[in-house]
């Protein structure tokens, strides 16, 4: 409501200059006459809308409407909130304006006093702006006094003012984007955002990196299953022509054939595996279901000829086993008998030395 009141207290000022003809300095009658338009449209907009808001409070919300109506720091923010806003739209709207300008006019000697005019237009627009800019820092400064007197909201952070100096300059990293110290969301510098203190937001939001991981694994296993599909396809219809324009040729035709049986071995191996795999495929693999059961056929016959293979080859290995056992057993035999002789004979000798001595 207090913007509405500054609206229509600048919308009054700028009538009487109207009507007195004593201008400010940059402003003439058609810059007041389209500021008066646009004030006139945002107390219009401004009333009807918080009639609508009003329509739609409950009793409390009209009990705590009056409460917040009568604080003058939520009043003294606003103001400046929306000053704020209003000053950042004048400056979008200027920028745009010399930009079009620049692109549209360039130094030609015939529109030479069109681009005059309409530069003179947009740099009379500069002091509105710069009153509007000086009119938020003396809220901003209002605000400063409320904090330090303690009649702020506790927790309650001071606004930056806006520097005048390069003010349309509308740079990324200017004071004139941040609403620091403006909105509720910024007023307690002690409140732990959720993403960082709250356990169960945490652990959502790995939940939802992870299922977005596996949509994107999922699209990705999708395409390579596809990407398969169309490659077998390919290859299948390659190697069949091949066969059939090279029948003059056996020994290509082998080579043919051979990579061909590896193509059915591959599609044996592929399908099961990747049917899991949620994704619409276009046609048949290549080969017919009689190829695949041949296929099919020579492989487990191939694979029972191999397990036959190797079970011979286990009872040769535990015949050999057994024999070189056998000779292992046989020479540790002769060794102790070979022990045993010579203790005898170490003995007897020991035996006749004694009898020597004796005698």
């Amino acid at each position: 409501m207090k913007t509405t009141e500054n609206n229509e207290n600048e919308l009054g000022d700028y009538e009487a200059m109207l009507e007195s003809g004593d201008y400010e300095e940059g402003l003439d009658a058609l810059t007041l006459q389209s500021f008066i338009e646009d004030l006139q449209d945002k107390i219009k907009k401004s009333k009807k809308t918080i009639g609508n808001k009003k329509a739609k409070l409950s009793v409390d919300g009209r009990l705590n409407l009056t409460k917040l109506m009568g604080n003058e720091f939520l009043k003294i923010r606003m103001n400046a909130l929306a000053l704020k806003q209003r000053i950042r739209d004048r400056l979008r709207q200027r920028k745009f304006e010399l930009e079009g300008l620049v692109r549209a006019y360039r130094n030609t000697v015939n529109q030479a006093k069109l681009q005059k005019h309409t530069d003179q237009q947009i740099k009379k627009k500069e002091p509105g702006i710069q009153k509007l800019a000086q009119s938020y820092n003396k809220l901003c400064k209002e605000l400063v006094k409320l904090i330090q007197s303690k009649k702020a909201p506790k927790g309650a952070l001071a606004p930056m003012e806006i520097e005048l100096e390069g003010l349309f300059k509308l740079d990324v990293d200017d004071e004139i984007w941040q609403d620091i110290g403006l909105t509720d969301e910024s007023d307690d510098q002690f409140d732990v955002p959720l993403w960082l203190g709250d356990e169960d937001v945490r652990a959502g939001i790995k939940l939802l990196l992870e299922h977005d991981c596996c949509l994107e694994e999922e699209r990705r296993l999708k395409a390579e299953k596809i990407s398969m599909h169309q490659w077998m396809q390919e290859e299948w219809v390659t190697v069949a022509t091949a066969i059939k324009w090279s029948e003059e040729d056996p020994g290509l035709v082998y080579q043919l054939n051979e990579r061909k049986n590896y193509l059915l071995r591959l599609c044996l191996n592929w399908e099961p595996t990747i049917r899991q795999i949620p994704a619409i495929l276009e046609g048949s693999w290549g080969p017919s279901l009689d190829e695949l059961a041949e296929a099919r056929k020579f492989e487990y016959t191939e694979n029972v000829i191999m397990v036959n293979n190797n079970g011979d080859g286990d009872e040769n290995d535990e015949e050999d086993n057994e024999s070189e056992l056998s000779e292992e057993k046989m020479l540790l035999d002769e060794s102790e008998l070979m022990d045993n002789l010579e203790t005898e004979g170490l003995q007897d000798d020991f035996s006749d030395s004694d009898n020597e001595m004796l005698m």
